[in-house]
């Protein structure tokens, strides 16, 4: 395989991670002739998951007419399509998912490869890490967002009670193959989705990454089919990779403080995602608005300078993120609007805390948040209701 490979020991798991541009083949993959695998996608990345497939099974014994929706289907054909979407991150999904891998023959030696975006990587995973108690594992992600987060380190998980990633585990893949030539058909809103993640990352712990993204400022926001975006994505996909990596190699299960860096933004996104309805934003988005808020916090706490933060939010700002104190879909939950304050801001921020208590990041009942510092970012706990209110009604820059 013409790529970077780095390999990672994530726990007792075994990662290896391959940084490419062009979508590999099924050989590329290193499926054993004698294992059985199922080819898990979604609507919008079943021609990738067709295209993999036509070219591959002539080779491992099977026609490809034996595909879904080919004239002479085949109950035998590995492959199985999820509706799209945030919404079908549920347990049906994964349900169906165990029953096609159950259907084609998959043993424990079987493989579940998972092709889309951070739904599709984190459904595929969960379902693999319960299959006979533990089946093998290959991602391909196709989106900013999951090559740069949801596919690296072995969180997996499904929504449940209205509450994002409410039941999981840990598996991290056996193999990644990060391809970003698959990033140049990413509708913009997606590109931009995972553009906050990239942010995150450089905030946290990569400031030649942070340069880097202010320099390319105008390059990605051209998109990443613009010949001077797809040059430097490999670089940008490495960078974030190798951080993700580094962190979770020193905390695979998040039983310190190291890993907890990754949910900058999170503790504040996941609660918008929950009070605006799943599905309604894009996780980037509450992640971006939540980044904003943990440096509104960071000021708050004296973590970090005036200067640092107006840095940070200026670089949201540039990408066309909401990073007003209270964001308009919270306040649109309230029953208010994106000018209302007095009551509707105030119910608006109710429904937010009460979202955060139901945060799996919570430790001992008490909510932890990560907020930026001078140099990185760091995890903090003891945090008391107001100073978290405060975050939705002050700017970035006091």
């Amino acid at each position: 395989m013409n790529a970077t490979e780095t390999v990672h020991l994530f726990g007792r798991y075994e990662s290896r991670l391959a940084v490419r541009r062009p979508f590999p083949a099924l050989a590329d993959l290193g499926i054993p002739d004698k294992s059985g695998f199922l080819v898990v996608c979604d609507r919008n990345t079943e021609p990738y998951a067709r295209a993999l497939l036509a070219r591959s099974l002539p080779a491992r014994g099977l026609p490809s007419s034996s595909l879904p929706g080919a004239a002479a289907a085949a109950p035998s054909a590995p492959l199985h399509v999820l509706e799209p979407g945030e919404e079908a991150k549920n347990w049906l999904s994964v349900e169906a998912a165990l029953r096609a891998a159950k259907e084609a023959g998959l043993g424990r030696d079987g493989v579940f490869i998972g092709i889309g975006g951070g739904v599709v990587t984190d459904l595929v995973a969960f379902a693999a890490s319960v299959y006979m108690r533990g089946a093998r594992l290959t991602l391909l992600p196709t989106t900013l967002l999951a090559m740069v987060d949801a596919a690296v380190g072995g969180k997996t998980g499904f929504d449940l009670f209205g509450v994002k990633n409410f039941v999981g585990t840990f598996r991290p893949a056996d193999l990644v193959v990060l391809s970003t030539d698959a990033l140049a058909t990413l509708p913009h809103r997606e590109w931009l989705s995972g553009l906050a993640e990239a942010v995150k990352t450089a905030v946290i712990a990569d400031a030649g990454l942070l340069d880097l993204m202010e320099g390319k400022r105008d390059a990605l926001l051209a998109g990443p089919a613009k010949p001077d975006t797809a040059a430097f994505l490999p670089e940008l996909v490495r960078r974030c990779v190798a951080v993700k990596a580094r962190i979770v190699e020193a905390d695979p299960l998040e039983t310190g403080a190291e890993r907890a860096l990754l949910n900058l933004g999170h503790t504040f996104g996941h609660a918008l995602e929950s009070v605006a309805g799943l599905g309604r934003l894009t996780h980037g988005e509450a992640v971006a608005w939540g980044i904003s808020r943990a440096c509104a916090l960071g000021l708050s706490l004296g973590s970090l300078s005036p200067a640092r933060a107006g840095r940070i939010v200026s670089l949201l700002d540039s990408f066309g993120y909401e990073t007003r104190p209270m964001h308009p879909a919270a306040l649109a939950a309230a029953g208010g609007n994106a000018t209302a304050g007095g009551g509707a801001g105030a119910a608006a921020a109710g429904l937010l805390l009460a979202a955060m208590e139901s945060d799996k990041k919570k430790k001992s009942g008490e909510l932890r948040f990560v907020v930026p510092t001078e140099t990185g970012a760091r995890v903090m706990g003891g945090i008391g209701r107001t100073a978290v209110i405060e975050c939705f009604t002050s700017t970035n820059k006091e």
